[in-house]
């Protein structure tokens, strides 16, 4: 049978076990994640001639919300389907699976799983067993960059995908309300053995038999996303860091280990020690999967490894270490901006430019953008970066926040900066924050008045005036003092 139809066959229903709960009429855009995973405990078995993906284990999940709750929303990749669910006696539990669109994403499709468990109340948590197996084929026509699909080549499980069962309804806003979730991770991936299985946490073992391998990993610390990645790595190990790269970036390898190691040193001589740091691993991914990180890792893609101007990249990606959780629900993001200004004041320190050329030019070609960007959608100008989260433009946190960022530097200078984001991280880093702790935070730093800074940046447009001239960072910020 051609396993392109035999795929498509899987994807137009609706599974019942037990019986069927009924219909919720609420919207998903309308609905709150009242539960929170806590711990994922999984063994995901990649097959390459299928090509399928297989996966058994335990989800334990914390109830979030004021009262009592007897649901887990879970989503799955639009092609993968659970084939069991039972709760941690073995007692099977009735639930309903059906692939249907993000309904604020229409291009984004999921396996839609509702869960119904035995009534557990705030604060309390309950775990249930779960087995599900599928096929990965990307997303493309969502996400440009989530590219995945089974290969030995490269394959990745990751939340993108949703080729794990990630907690949560099939709507963007409803997620972004929910914020990142904080879990720990148990996996034991098993693959051919003449592959690597990378992953940001303690290797505890590999196991060999028949031609294949089993990874046993467990993280760290919690995070909020699981990354998997599968390929003929190479792998290097240094001052806590795990490279995994392809072998044809071998030379460049030694290059990235130490762009990143000087980073972190630099980075923690600004902002203090990393709490509860125990590794960290890069791993290279294919050019056009997209560079991201979690809290023990990064999968850097490999232009990065080709091309030393792409190493800001991994400056951008280390700086969020340091970041805090914001409390805003949901974030606006102003961190984003922060990661960009750091990677660009990298460039220059390394490169001993006082006068911060790479901080500057970047500067000029974000107001250049951010005009034409206005111009066209004048509704974009109007809304205030605080509310960037709410309105769902995030990514124009990078941007303005970059340039807020770098105005804020020329004020208060790198002793300020450093006493900002790394006192900031070091007092919220286990507990969380607003952005209203921050701008506290930066108002008690600064020897001058920030308010009116602040409003034009981040709770009003009033920045918005500065896009159409020629002034640098450092003459927009004399307009404040």
């Amino acid at each position: 049978m051609d396993r392109t139809i035999a795929a498509a066959r899987t994807l137009p229903f609706l599974l019942l076990a037990g019986c069927p709960a009924a219909p919720d009429p609420i919207p998903f855009t309308e609905r709150t994640v009242e539960v929170a995973p806590v711990a994922y405990d999984l063994a995901i078995e990649v097959d390459f001639e299928e090509p399928k993906i297989r996966g058994t284990g335990r989800l334990t999940v914390r109830n979030t919300s004021d009262h009592p709750v007897n649901h887990v929303p879970l989503m799955l990749y639009r092609m993968m389907t659970v084939t069991d669910l039972t709760s941690l006696d073995g007692t099977p539990l009735r639930f309903t699976q059906q692939i249907v669109p993000f309904e604020d994403w229409e291009q984004l499709q999921v396996n839609h799983v509702a869960v119904e468990t035995a009534s557990f109340g705030p604060g309390e948590e309950t775990t249930i067993s779960i087995a599900w197996e599928g096929y990965l084929y990307g997303y493309a026509e969502a996400m440009r960059y989530v590219r995945d699909h089974i290969d030995p080549e490269y394959t990745a499980v990751r939340e993108e995908t949703k080729s794990y069962p990630v907690v949560g309804y099939p709507s963007w806003r409803a997620t972004t309300l929910a914020g990142l979730p904080d879990f720990d991770v148990e996996l034991r991936v098993t693959v051919p053995d003449t592959l690597i299985v990378a992953y940001g946490g303690e290797l505890l073992g590999v196991e060999r038999a028949s031609g294949k391998a089993t990874y046993h990993y467990r993280s760290f610390r919690p995070s909020w996303r699981i990354d998997i990645a599968i390929a003929p790595y190479e792998i290097m190990e240094r001052d806590g860091l795990k490279l995994f790269y392809f072998a044809e970036d071998r030379l460049r390898a030694e290059a990235v280990a130490g762009g990143f190691v000087r980073a972190m040193d630099q980075y923690t001589e600004w902002f203090g020690p990393l709490y509860d740091f125990g590794g960290y691993a890069i791993i290279e991914v294919p050019t056009g999967y997209g560079s991201q990180a979690s809290v023990s890792n990064i999968m850097l893609q490999a232009a990065a490894f080709q091309n030393s101007d792409e190493l800001t990249q991994l400056y951008h990606e280390a700086s969020h270490l340091w970041n805090v959780e914001l409390t805003d629900r949901p974030s606006p993001r102003w961190d984003e901006g922060l990661a960009m200004f750091l990677q660009q004041l990298l460039i220059d320190v390394f490169a001993g430019d006082e006068n911060l050329g790479a901080v500057e030019g970047l500067a000029g070609r974000l107001r250049d953008r951010l005009r034409t960007q206005f111009e066209n959608e004048p509704r974009l100008g109007e809304i205030p970066p605080i509310e960037y989260g709410n309105e769902d433009v995030t990514d124009l946190s990078y941007r303005v926040g970059m340039l807020m960022f770098g105005v804020l530097y020329r004020l208060i200078g790198q002793d300020g900066l450093n006493e900002l984001v790394g006192g900031f991280y070091q007092e919220y880093h286990a507990a969380g924050a607003s952005t209203a702790d921050f701008v506290a935070r930066a108002s008690g730093v600064a020897s001058l008045d920030l308010d009116r800074f602040f409003q034009d940046w981040l709770y009003g447009t009033g920045y918005t005036r500065f896009l159409d001239g020629n002034l640098t960072l450092a003459e927009i910020a004399d307009t404040y003092r």
